[in-house]
């Protein structure tokens, strides 16, 4: 199982979660803070769970120059729908002036802020089969859902390739093991053309156990984290979450049962199933990118990189053929 990561990609840009400035966030919804506590996994926004006079609450603050106004009232709009046709995910709380979307100044610096209501549950610490199948359900319906939900391509433009160009740049290559400088290579030239024609709409794009709470039966109580969301081939939304349960120490008959139940629910066209061993593989080089960006370079992380790399490119040449 390769390590969690739960650094931040850019902390330079990342919101100070201190007493006064999630005092500053809570004055514009006309909240008291009695504590808070910042969450630390996610790698791109920063998470605040704060307690205050009239409940619990659950806060976000998105980096510097991550998503535009535009872009997070499309999300904010997105799991509201979703709310409304019983999925469940946060509903997104109003400001003092009736708008989901607030912006603070904090030295000078402009942040984009949502208020989101607390979900009770818990992060599980592994796939158990009943979550997998609840997981593959959910996921399932919310592309079917997806399918019925009417975007502006402007805000969310289609996802049109899979391509890695931020981490790989990032690794430096002097002094770096000469199979992890074949694999950054692989990674940064591994292209992955999404195909027009298949379905395609509005996708979570991180569903993984780390973005659900579960209840007590290890049912999904939540869905979260949809800043990550695209639009995109809803292949690629179920590549990136058929990786994930890779990821998370799942064998491939847990994987095939994930499938199995998805397809149960929303069904598969042959050009959908094709493309998804490449989506895993393109996730495996993102995710084994960031894995070594943050050191995580041992013999045994080294030999689980290229053993997962060499599986799933078996997976696409198999894909490839039989296409």
């Amino acid at each position: 199982m390769l390590h969690s990561v739960s650094m931040k990609l850019n902390p330079q840009d990342q919101f100070n979660a201190n007493k006064k400035t999630v005092e500053i966030a809570l004055d514009q919804y006309a909240l008291s803070l009695v504590s808070f506590e910042a969450a630390k996994s996610g790698i791109e926004n920063t998470t605040i769970l704060v307690d205050t006079d009239k409940g619990r609450f659950v806060l976000r603050a998105y980096r510097q120059n991550k998503k535009t106004d535009r872009a997070i009232e499309e999300e904010i709009r997105f799991t509201q729908y979703l709310a409304q046709n019983n999925l469940p995910v946060p509903n997104v709380q109003p400001n003092t002036s009736n708008q989901h979307l607030t912006h603070i100044t904090v030295d000078d610096l402009q942040w984009q802020l949502v208020l989101m209501e607390y979900m009770a549950g818990t992060h599980a610490p592994h796939y158990s089969m009943p979550l997998i199948k609840d997981m593959a359900c959910i996921q399932a319906k919310l592309h079917l859902l997806s399918e019925q939900y009417d975007f502006e391509p402007n805000d969310l433009p289609l996802l049109t390739e899979l391509r890695e160009t931020v981490i790989v740049k990032q690794i430096a290559k002097e002094g770096l093991d000469i199979r992890l400088a074949g694999f950054i290579e692989r990674a940064e030239q591994y292209i992955v053309a999404l195909p027009f024609e298949i379905p395609n709409g509005v996708c979570h794009l991180d569903y993984s156990k780390g973005n659900v709470l579960v209840d007590d039966d290890s049912k999904v109580s939540a869905v979260l984290d949809f800043d990550d969301m695209e639009a995109a081939p809803y292949a690629v939304c179920l590549g990136f979450a058929l990786y994930h349960l890779r990821h998370g120490g799942c064998s491939k008959e847990e994987q095939t049962e994930y499938l199995n139940q998805y397809k149960a629910i929303r069904e598969l066209s042959e050009a959908e199933a094709a493309l998804v061993p490449s989506v895993e593989l393109f996730r495996h080089y993102f995710i084994g990118s960031l894995q070594i960006f943050h050191h995580h370079r041992s013999e045994a992380d080294t030999v689980n990189y290229l053993d997962i790399e060499s599986d799933l490119l078996r997976q696409v040449q198999m894909a490839s053929s039989e296409s």
